[in-house]
């Protein structure tokens, strides 16, 4: 069993509730198979989502304005760039857990999918629950 390091402890980032409190119960789930039919293509994920159609889809999804949903986000982004700097590992629950690994003279960062988005992309899982 891997030893852990007091350093590398997870934190959940404080502002993703804020927005993404209704988000379940707005229907991501009936979204997912257009999602999945756009995104591979081919073999390769074919479109980019940046942080502007982020912010622009979430402010549809929860009905706030998008300068509102843009200063979370911008917040939730600096939060997790700051735990990872600090050597903190970020888990959003559902989605997966990014953090950061010393290596030799330098430092690797990693992202572990949780078991909802390793099921929905069809790798080894055990979640039970609805896609």
């Amino acid at each position: 069993m891997e030893e852990r390091d007091e350093r590398f402890s997870c934190v959940s980032c404080p502002f993703v509730p804020f927005v993404f409190q209704d988000a379940t119960q707005a229907g991501w789930d009936a979204l997912l198979p257009s999602v999945l039919d756009r995104a591979f293509r081919g073999g390769a994920m074919s479109e980019r989502v940046d942080k502007n159609e982020l912010v622009n889809r979430v402010s549809q999804r929860v009905g706030r304005d998008t300068d509102t949903v843009r200063e979370v986000v911008e917040a939730t982004l600096e939060e997790i760039y700051e735990a990872l700097k600090q050597g903190e590992c970020v888990s959003l629950r559902n989605f997966g857990t990014f953090y950061v690994r010393p290596q030799r003279d330098t430092w690797v960062f990693k992202f572990r999918a949780s078991q909802r988005l390793r099921k929905l992309f069809g790798w080894s899982s055990s979640y039970k629950g609805k896609l």
